[in-house]
Order: C-alpha cells, then structure tokens, then sequence
C-alpha cells in the first residue's frame, strides 16, 4: 500500500514562500464570520495546523491561554501562543481540556482515512459546552499541495458522531485576492461539545 503524500513535508520545502505569502493574513478579518462565538474571557484555545500563528497569536494577545500545534517548525515562532509539532490525528503530548479548538484550513490536508480518529481526537480535548470552529476550503490548490476534497455534510457527520453539535454555519469567500480570483471558497463550522 502506498503511503498517502504528507502535506507537511510540502509546507516544509516551501517554507519560505508561504510565510511571506500569510504574512499579510489578518486574523481578525479572517475569524469575522465567527467572531461571535469566541471567548469573550479569558479561555484555552487551541489551534490545531497553526501555520505561521496569525490565529494563534492574535488571540494570545487578547489574553487567552493558546496552544498551537503545528508540524512544520520553520512555521513556529509567533509570540504569544505555546508551539507543538504535533500533528492529526493523535496530536501526541497534547491534553485538554480547552475551552475551544480551531481548524481553519486544514481539514482538506486530512487523509480522509484519518478523519474519523480526528475529530475524535478533537472532541477528547474539548471541555464540556466548549467549541470547535474549523473552515473548510473549496476549490482549486494553485500547487501541488497534497489534498483531499472535504465536503461539508460529511465533516459534519463526522462530528455528530463524536457528541458535537452544529451552532452555526457560514459560507465565505476566501480572503486572499488569488484565493478569491480562483473562485476558491470557505465553510465555516461552529460545533459545541455536547459529550
């Protein structure tokens, strides 16, 4: 059987590229579609594929207590936020629990045969009435990044399975001008730990 491509060792190879590229990211702009279901107090957040720390930093610098978990160290460095390589699905050295969990465009990078033990993962972590908002990117990747489609209902099933609620649901287009030219396109979903 052969080996599913590792979409890490991508970002790590082009390192360089892609940070400058997210350097223009605003989180803030970024997590408008679900700015109203942040922690308005201080919260363990954690933010699973970081990437460079946009997310992870912004909300580090409003007080919260930020883990991000990230694979490709030349990614790390952002103040603010506690930095992991752990990756999905066992996000190994990682212990709840928070009080939310983002995934915000990383899903497609998840092998669909990991998904299940994932979100499971996921949901372990959360405390009871917490949240987990991940964005699901559609369209086309300009690279070869290795990916997989994520289509909504399934990730949705997914999470149902693991005791957690859908709250709300936001489609969105991308925020990066090429992204948006290309017709590419997010889903936002909010859940709640029902378990």
């Amino acid at each position: 059987m052969t080996p599913a491509p590792d979409p890490a060792a991508f970002y790590a190879d082009q390192a360089t590229r892609f940070k400058t590229a997210w350097a223009t990211l605003s989180a803030e702009q970024m997590l408008s579609p679900v700015a109203r279901h942040l922690p308005t107090s201080p919260a363990r957040v954690l933010d699973i594929g970081a990437g460079t720390g946009t997310l992870a930093s912004w909300l580090a610098a409003r007080g919260h207590d930020v883990t991000a978990t990230e694979p490709v160290a030349a990614f790390h460095g952002a103040l603010g936020p506690v930095w992991s390589t752990a990756r999905l699905p066992k996000l190994t050295g990682i212990t709840g629990p928070y009080d939310l969990a983002l995934v915000v465009g990383v899903w497609h990078h998840v092998p669909p045969a990991e998904r299940r033990q994932s979100m499971a993962r996921i949901s372990g972590l959360l405390r009871p009435e917490s949240r987990l908002i991940m964005a699901l990117r559609h369209g086309p990747l300009p690279d070869d990044r290795p990916a997989w489609p994520n289509p909504t209902e399934q990730v949705v099933d997914l999470a149902h399975d693991v005791w957690l609620a859908t709250l709300d649901t936001v489609e969105t287009n991308a925020q990066q001008p090429q992204n948006r030219a290309a017709g590419v396109t997010f889903t936002w979903l909010v859940f709640q730990n029902t378990a």
